[in-house]
């Protein structure tokens, strides 16, 4: 009988041995990436909080985030004067984002359509649109437009907080937005007999 030969060297592993080398290799590798995803985990959870905290406590030094000195005054005895005032109050503390700061005034101011009717008359009812929360009285313009050609006074107002830059909207509260509202009904009430109101989402 002759005696089998093994062609590998003395000092190399027969396959089975190679094999157990490498699920033991594989399992180490297991082994780590669970720890290091482990580890991300940890870091993830302690790191989110800690940067949203810190947002808070340091908020973003750009413009649009510095508070106005004040709600711009909406009582004044016309709605004439409430439009110049407003135009003017938003035109000082308005935070611009574009050049064209003539039509991102009127975009964002109150506005009112059709004094007269078609036929030349004093309008006999009236309509006040109030904007949603973040909108502006340009939400209303192509109603505003569609009925004031049907007879209608249309009016849009500028919620207190609005139209200058968002973190004036944290200064009025729920008060002047209503005796803001209140107060252009009663301006309608002098011009028309018969007043509606129209609004969006907050409005």
């Amino acid at each position: 009988m002759r005696e089998f030969l093994s062609p590998l060297p003395d000092d190399q592993p027969r396959n089975g041995d190679q094999m157990r080398q490498d699920q033991t290799a594989l399992d180490k590798m297991k082994d780590l990436r669970r720890s290091i995803t482990s580890a991300a985990r940890t870091i993830l959870v302690i790191l989110i909080p800690a940067l949203a905290t810190a947002s808070c406590a340091f908020p973003p030094e750009s413009e649009l985030y510095q508070q106005s000195p004040d709600i711009p005054p909406y009582t004044q005895d016309s709605f004439d004067q409430y439009v110049a005032q407003t135009r003017d109050w938003v035109a000082e503390h308005r935070v611009f984002i574009t050049d064209d700061r003539e039509t991102e005034l009127a975009r964002n101011i109150p506005f009112e359509l059709g004094q007269t009717t078609p036929d030349g008359d004093a309008p006999k009812r009236g309509v006040l649109f109030v904007h949603g929360l973040g909108a502006s009285p340009w939400y209303f313009h192509d109603i505003a437009s569609e009925m004031s050609q049907n007879g209608w006074l249309a009016r849009s107002m500028l919620l207190p907080g609005h139209g200058t830059r968002p973190a004036d909207l944290s200064i009025p509260n729920y008060a002047d937005w209503t005796a803001a509202v209140a107060h252009q009904v009663a301006l309608l009430e002098r011009e028309v007999d018969e007043v509606w109101l129209g609004g969006f989402s907050t409005g």
